[in-house]
């Protein structure tokens, strides 16, 4: 008798459990925009707001918010080094690169784009530089043409400070320059949030943030796996 007592009261529980996760899972629904679509729970709303140059608003539940901002002048996320050091070889240090490995000054342009970043490190003594820098605060890890060269630059110590304070995730996304999710280092209190730089149109590189400042220990797992699920009206995060 005990037995079947035991029995039924195990099939039960493992019943009730799985009813329980079907009914949380059940409870998970996307919440739509006019640029992206988020998987959360029933409870958070989309409110949108007045954007000058952007489409803005926020994702909430009145306890934890997902505040956006899809645009062309959408730029204020923590960057991973190497996104700042491909932005600043783009956008300046590609001249005094190319000159160094005699590259006629009009190909300049035409050759940026072949060079690939390998990464952002700190200055090491064992680097042979391609430029002299002795006040350069990183050094790019450059391969083009089959060649690896290490070229000194200058980003901004705010900025270096700030990506170290987060943890980076590249996403996988068709038809876009950059794609990242961030996480704050600190487990118990900050930001996170995702950027998404989308190919160049006409007008120039439109992108989306979203970011939700209520990380702690409690609310972590829902805010990344909500991250995660973001999809775009054409493209999805893999």
């Amino acid at each position: 008798m005990n037995r079947y007592i035991l029995f039924f009261g195990i099939l039960f529980f493992a019943t009730t459990a799985c009813q329980k996760k079907d009914h949380l899972k059940s409870k998970n629904l996307w919440v739509e925009t006019d640029s992206f679509k988020i998987l959360l729970p029933e409870d958070f709303k989309n409110v949108e707001s007045q954007g000058i140059d952007s489409y803005v608003g926020e994702i909430t539940n009145k306890e934890i918010n997902f505040i956006y901002e899809d645009g062309y002048y959408t730029n204020d996320s923590p960057s991973p080094l190497e996104v700042k050091g491909r932005n600043s070889f783009d956008g300046y240090y590609y001249t005094s690169f190319f000159n160094a490995v005699h590259i006629d000054e009009k190909l300049h342009k035409i050759f940026r784009d072949s060079v690939k970043l390998i990464g952002v490190v700190e200055p090491n003594q064992s680097f042979n530089y391609i430029v002299d820098c002795s006040t350069c605060n990183q050094v790019l890890e450059l391969l083009f043409k089959k060649n690896t060269y290490f070229l000194p630059i200058n980003l901004n110590p705010t900025q270096i400070k700030r990506a170290s304070e987060f943890t980076f995730h590249q996403l996988k996304i068709l038809n876009t320059e950059v794609a990242y999710l961030y996480t704050p280092k600190n487990k118990s209190e900050g930001t996170a949030g995702i950027y998404i730089k989308r190919s160049k149109d006409e007008f120039g590189y439109k992108a989306l943030a979203i970011s939700c400042q209520q990380w702690n220990e409690s609310n972590s797992n829902l805010i990344e796996k909500a991250l995660q699920s973001v999809q775009l009206k054409t493209n999805i995060v893999r």
